[in-house]
């Protein structure tokens, strides 16, 4: 059984993994386990693990969640945007739907989020965004614009992208991985998804 924090090989720059796995028992079936009550005990006690590791890596430019559906990831970063608050730290939220698979609903909702968080971040890249080019030169100008914006930001950000593994479309995973790769420091990407996440992460560093 993974661990609540199990980080495989190719994951370190990452930050951190978390792999979110059923708590399941050598006498208890999947089934009856998936039935339980979400706030046993022993989900609580991982439960708040979870959350202290997430916040010692709130500095990290990269962080990846996974595991299957019912088993607390949005449920966790809810918690865990309370605590970021106090902090002093912004969050930006993006959870994704099949329609998402569109370059124009991804850029809208991610450039929707982050201006929640300061109207200024989003100017320019809306700007260039809304022009109706979206080839891929296009699309990495307004990438490259709304890096400008969010580094412009006095704040640090954490941008949390849920339900990742919505995303097939590989031009908008192409868009993703340019934020990713031009994230400035003061961006902290939170990657949510049931699968493997289908983005190059070694430039998290």
């Amino acid at each position: 059984m993974p661990l609540p924090f199990s980080a495989p090989a190719d994951s370190a720059s990452t930050g951190v993994f978390a792999d979110i796995s059923p708590d399941v028992s050598p006498d208890v079936s999947p089934l009856s386990a998936a039935r339980a009550h979400p706030r046993g005990t022993a989900r609580v006690v991982a439960r708040e693990r979870l959350l202290a590791q997430l916040t010692e890596a709130r500095r990290r430019r990269g962080i990846v969640i996974q595991g299957p559906a019912g088993f607390g990831k949005t449920a966790v970063l809810v918690a865990w945007r309370r605590d970021l608050r106090a902090l002093g730290f912004d969050m930006a939220w993006v959870t994704l739907a099949d329609d998402d698979n569109d370059m124009t609903h991804w850029l809208d909702h991610v450039l929707a989020s982050l201006a929640q968080v300061s109207p200024a971040i989003t100017r320019e890249a809306a700007l260039l965004g809304g022009l109706g080019d979206m080839e891929s030169e296009a699309i990495e100008r307004t990438v490259i614009a709304l890096v400008g914006g969010i580094a412009a930001c006095p704040r640090e950000i954490v941008l949390v992208i849920d339900e990742l593994h919505r995303l097939t479309n590989p031009r908008v995973l192409e868009a993703m991985q340019w934020l990713l790769d031009y994230a400035p420091p003061n961006l902290h990407v939170v990657l949510a998804s049931r699968s493997q996440v289908p983005l190059s992460l070694g430039r998290l560093r």
